[in-house]
């Protein structure tokens, strides 16, 4: 079982999620609405809650309850998505790469 250990000093445990959990959780995103500047660049999306309590209770070993997940501040939430995100979507990308 992998840790992460966020910012603040708090650990998380993960679970490991099997192939249609993480598909879930990558299709989830879709849900999701960036905001963009003026440039077209995304600087950020809305309406993440449902989505990030989603990848807690499905990724957190143990710990995806109600009263755990609103222990967690918005800093703690938000650093945990990233840190999903980029490690779901990276390892997509890593695995489809041929030597």
């Amino acid at each position: 079982m992998e840790k992460l250990k966020l910012k603040s000093g708090r650990e998380l445990d993960l679970k490991d999620i099997s192939l249609d959990e993480r598909d879930e959780l990558v299709d989830s995103l879709a849900e999701c609405e960036n905001v963009y500047n003026s440039k077209g660049d995304v600087i950020g999306i809305k309406s993440m809650m449902k989505t990030v309590t989603k990848w807690l209770r499905i990724c957190l070993n143990g710990q995806g309850t109600d009263e755990f997940i609103i222990g967690l501040t918005m800093d703690e939430r938000t650093e945990f998505f990233l840190s999903m995100k980029e490690k779901l979507i990276m390892g997509e990308e890593n695995a489809s790469k041929l030597n």
